[in-house]
């Protein structure tokens, strides 16, 4: 949900958002991660952020609070009951992580620890790139999905496992 400030000033506030999915399976639910790339002062998205969740309030008397540990980071958990809300935020340097999933939130934090592997030293993503250089004037965005991200959502258990969620 875009708030006025958002839209207007979400340019000032951010360099540019990131989206991370575990699977292709929006519709039928998978982890999902907003990366919010923070020039300076983060402020305006802490405002936007609280104004979100001032909404939720109003909608949820029942949402929880709570924070956790994933090795120095603290991360926020905001949830209902019936995980209507599940939100998991967390604050690394100049980056704001908002995720539906705490899967997610580990799988960027190992990145960042370099514990798991960065889509930016792939050798396919860094040909991608080279082919559509990234220009601040003439890109809006950049979508990359790499083999790996497509042969597991066409793997068989990948299928297997969707068949199970319809049931």
């Amino acid at each position: 949900e875009r708030s006025a400030l958002s839209k207007t000033l979400g340019h000032v506030a951010t360099q540019g958002v990131g989206l991370v999915v575990a699977d292709p399976f929006l519709r039928e639910g998978t982890g999902v991660g907003l990366l919010f790339h923070l020039r300076g002062d983060d402020k305006l998205l802490q405002t936007a952020l609280a104004g979100y969740e001032a909404k939720i309030r109003q909608r949820h008397a029942d949402v929880k609070d709570y924070t956790y540990q994933i090795g120095p980071h603290t991360v926020r958990h905001l949830l209902t009951p019936d995980r209507t809300v599940w939100q998991h935020r967390v604050r690394v340097d100049d980056v704001e992580l908002v995720a539906n999933s705490k899967a997610v939130i580990e799988s960027v934090l190992a990145v960042k620890a370099g514990q798991k592997p960065s889509l930016a030293d792939a050798g396919e993503y860094r040909f991608f790139r080279a082919l559509t250089p990234f220009g601040q004037q003439t890109e809006d965005g950049y979508a990359y999905l790499s083999d790996a991200f497509v042969l597991k959502a066409i793997s068989p258990r990948t299928k297997v496992l969707q068949s199970r969620r319809l049931l």
